[in-house]
């Protein structure tokens, strides 16, 4: 896990991950598990520790792969978690959507556009239909990529003229 680690960390680029690799690492921690005696005290807190720190490798490498994500890495079709850092991208997304100030918001609401059927919460909506959302709901909708918000015509038109 360490050295996974430390090449994400000196890469310029998100590292593909494959899904193999993952696996070469839990089949070593089982292998070290099995190598334990946890019958005794001093084994069981090796193992207590030894958790421990996985636990903090795999958050310190989650953490770099999804900052590296957010700041513009490449897509990596590829590696075995590219769907959590597609979420990543969505939730920028979603977070640039409740901040723009080209978005149409009537008190606390924002105006979207469905572009593919999407349930939120009990509500059904279907490609094509304009709603008013809650920002709970526009975040979740950004987040299954089933909407678009609708944009202030005035600032559009702003934009496009120079």
């Amino acid at each position: 896990m360490i050295r996974l680690i430390r090449d994400e960390m000196f890469s310029r680029n998100i590292q593909v991950i494959p899904s193999s690799r993952i696996g070469e690492v839990r089949g070593l921690v089982e292998k070290a598990f099995l190598g334990l005696d946890v019958g005794d005290a001093r084994s069981r807190v090796i193992v207590r520790d030894m958790v421990a720190n996985l636990e903090q490798d795999a958050e310190m490498l989650s953490r770099t792969r999804v900052v590296k994500t957010v700041l513009g890495g490449e897509e990596l079709p590829e590696s075995f978690d590219r769907e959590v850092l597609e979420l990543a991208k969505r939730l920028v997304k979603a977070e640039q959507a409740i901040l723009s100030a080209k978005n149409i918001v009537l008190g606390n609401k924002y105006l979207v556009l469905f572009t593919s059927d999407c349930r939120l919460d009990d509500s059904v909506f279907r490609k094509g239909d304009i709603a008013l959302l809650t920002q709970a709901q526009l975040v979740k909708g950004v987040l299954q990529d089933c909407l678009v918000t609708l944009k202030h015509p005035i600032v559009e038109y702003s934009d496009n003229v120079g």
